[in-house]
């Protein structure tokens, strides 16, 4: 099978890597949390030329590199692997760059000392990617990409009250 050798992307995408690290996580998401989407961009009936113009659509100022890392992924036939191909570049740019992504998800816009705070706790080469979900009712969700976990949101202290309760009886 076919694959992309993410450490040969890495060399080749070094100054902007970063942002072909953040636009391909967006994009995988997109795909991710988008059903229509994904069945879209993974059926083999629908053209190479149409997928390209979908994402053109989608994401009109995305950086070069990552126009040219999708095209490159709908030539080769090879849509389907690009969540997994964000993992692993989100890995290699973390472990070489000692950068740290950081996937927050709050309710509200966060404020300045909300983000400064988080940073802190995420450390000193922090990337904030920063989801507004209304479902969360108030505080707050960090999930790094070297596996910390800090759920100090409303709808989680329910979910391990509830689960404690369950327990308890």
């Amino acid at each position: 099978m076919k694959e992309i050798d993410v450490k040969k992307l890495f060399e080749l995408a070094m100054d902007e890597v970063v942002a072909l690290e953040e636009g391909l996580c967006a994009f995988s998401r997109l795909l991710r949390d988008n059903y229509e989407l994904c069945v879209f961009f993974e059926n083999a009936a629908v053209t190479p030329e149409q997928k390209k113009k979908m994402f053109a659509g989608l994401q009109p100022g995305a950086e070069p590199i990552l126009k040219q890392v999708i095209n490159l992924l709908i030539d080769e036939g090879l849509e389907k692997s690009t969540g997994r191909l964000s993992e692993e570049l989100t890995k290699l740019v973390s472990e070489r760059l000692k950068i740290t992504f950081a996937d927050v998800t709050t309710p509200f816009p966060l404020t300045g000392e909300e983000r400064a705070g988080i940073e802190k706790f995420v450390g000193e080469q922090a990337h904030l990617r920063v989801k507004l979900d209304p479902s969360l009712i108030g505080g707050i969700k960090v999930m790094t990409s070297d596996g910390r976990l800090l759920d100090g949101s409303v709808k989680g202290t329910i979910e391990r009250l509830k689960e404690e309760l369950t327990y308890a009886g």
